[in-house]
């Protein structure tokens, strides 16, 4: 798949796109939860990043040393599933930093005592080194006591604080500067923070995302909080309207600070409705290995002494470095006049390093080397490139939707209503060209795309059978082939009413 000039309408997920663990991974989860799979996509991206960005940093294909860490900004109604697909991808994560803050309790309760003794010795080498300078004694032996008791000194234990959902810009910086600088911020309803305080300082966020030290002055302007090399990982969920409403309210902000430009950006359809949920219930999701792999990524940035470890560094193949060069061209030449991009040159400028970091992200899921291939390298161009119309759709026309998604949407209600009537899921393709209304959709040129992007949704099936091609309506439901035999025999019946010769498929 190939950058197109123009942004697609109907914007499809190929599950093909995706590397073999990685699709697993999202194919598990989706089943969980029935949440839309490009959602799951990209907040499993988000967190693959989360968890390396701490052990690895990324050499682009020009030199420079980037950051792993990835920001995604969904829109999604409530009960899409934002939790449920947050809690799945990131619960490694979650379990290693609880077991850390029992440690921590641990470790800090000998500190405590360690430190009162040395304290105390503390305050007696002080004692002695006064009395020598009162009595205009030597002091030589003294000092080299007191030099070799700071030396001495216990440690501070380190808490490893990973998650932060709620926060001022300040207690961020704070945090981090105090506790642990690789953070995550999981929010599955980001419109506290767009429409809050936190909406003012996404300049922040985007400092991070460069890799840039963080500064921020404390709330009392008495001293100044420095975050020297932070690591920001972000899944920024919101319902439309409260997307809606921010746009609405900061219209130049919105795009002018440029945050928005730094994610990966998902508007999926509504699965609501058409999840199998008995399957949800039932199901348990095969993560045991995504799990520890992503362990192993976190204990990698903990060195031994319990501070940050040195940060290796992932680099692209040869043959990848050409093909992102390639790409590069293409990216450029599409914010020219007239291109695809012409009117989003703030997310053009910043595609070429999502595409790096979301081909670093499977690279992590997928091996344990440094070196990404190209066969990763073209799959993150693919996935990039669905999240990137997604921009555009989104930003171009954030209220108003396209009218292709329009007619599907429209197409959908129709083929419900229709399944209901019948009292059957499985409708003949060739009685939806006839039958469906409004008229406009039983055009070829309409009504293809909105069956095929109702079936990449998982809203709709589409099969065929001794050459006769039929929508089922509940794709997630076992077949039932009884049902199918008397929707053709029906269809049949229909046919011969009406005079018609040849069964149309």
């Amino acid at each position: 798949m190939n950058f197109t000039q123009q942004p697609n309408l109907i914007n499809y997920f190929d599950q093909h796109w995706l590397s073999r663990r990685f699709a697993h991974y999202v194919n598990q989860i989706h089943l969980k939860t029935g949440a839309p799979i490009p959602m799951v996509v990209a907040i499993l991206l988000v967190t693959f990043s989360e968890s390396g960005q701490g052990a690895y940093d990324l050499k682009m294909p020009d030199g420079r040393r980037m950051p792993l860490g990835m920001y995604a900004l969904i829109i999604a109604l409530s009960g899409e599933g934002k939790s449920a697909v947050i809690d799945l991808a990131r619960q490694a994560i979650v379990e290693l930093e609880q077991e850390l803050a029992e440690k921590y309790k641990a470790d800090i309760k000998q500190y405590d005592l360690l430190f009162k003794i040395w304290k105390t010795h503390d305050e007696e080498l002080t004692k002695e080194f006064r009395r020598a300078i009162r009595k205009n004694l030597s002091t030589d032996q003294i000092e080299l006591q007191i030099s070799a008791h700071q030396e001495a000194k216990p440690a501070k234990p380190r808490l490893v604080k990973l998650t932060y959902s709620k926060f001022t810009p300040e207690g961020l910086l704070t945090g981090m500067a105090e506790y642990w600088p690789y953070i995550g911020m999981p929010f599955d309803e980001a419109s506290g923070l767009l429409n809050g305080r936190g909406g003012l300082d996404l300049p922040l966020f985007n400092r991070s995302w460069d890799g840039s030290p963080l500064n921020k002055d404390s709330a009392d302007h008495q001293a100044s909080i420095t975050v020297n090399s932070p690591r920001m990982a972000g899944i920024f969920a919101v319902q439309p309207s409260e997307f809606d409403r921010y746009l609405t309210r900061c219209p130049e902000q919105a795009r002018s600070v440029g945050f928005f430009a730094r994610c990966i950006t998902c508007r999926p359809v509504s699965n609501q409705g058409f999840r199998n949920m008995q399957q949800a219930n039932h199901f348990t999701a095969d993560l045991s290995e995504m799990n520890q792999r992503m362990r192993e990524l976190m204990l990698a940035s903990i060195a031994e002494d319990g501070q940050p470890a040195e940060r290796k560094q992932l680099y692209f193949s040869v043959e990848a470095v050409n093909h992102l060069a390639e790409v590069g061209q293409t990216i450029e030449s599409m914010m020219g006049s007239g291109g695809r991009l012409s009117n989003a040159t703030d997310h053009g400028s910043k595609l070429i390093r999502n595409i790096c970091r979301i081909a670093a992200a499977l690279h992590l899921c997928e091996e344990k080397g440094l070196e990404i291939s190209l066969g990763i390298t073209r799959s993150a161009v693919d996935i990039a490139e669905f999240f990137s119309n997604e921009f555009l759709v989104m930003f171009d026309a954030h209220v108003k939707p396209p009218q292709a998604h329009k007619d599907a949407e429209t197409l959908l209600v129709w083929l419900q209503d229709f399944a209901v009537k019948n009292g059957n899921r499985y409708i003949m393709r060739s009685d939806v060209t006839k039958l469906v209304t409004p008229g406009h959709l039983r055009k070829i040129e309409v009504l293809n795309p909105a069956i095929i992007y109702l079936q990449q949704k998982g809203s709709v099936g589409l099969y065929q059978q001794n050459e006769l091609n039929y929508i089922d309506t509940s794709p997630l439901l076992p077949g039932d082939h009884f049902a199918l035999q008397i929707a053709i025999t029906m269809h049949r019946s229909r046919r011969r009413k009406r005079g018609g010769g040849a069964i149309s498929t």
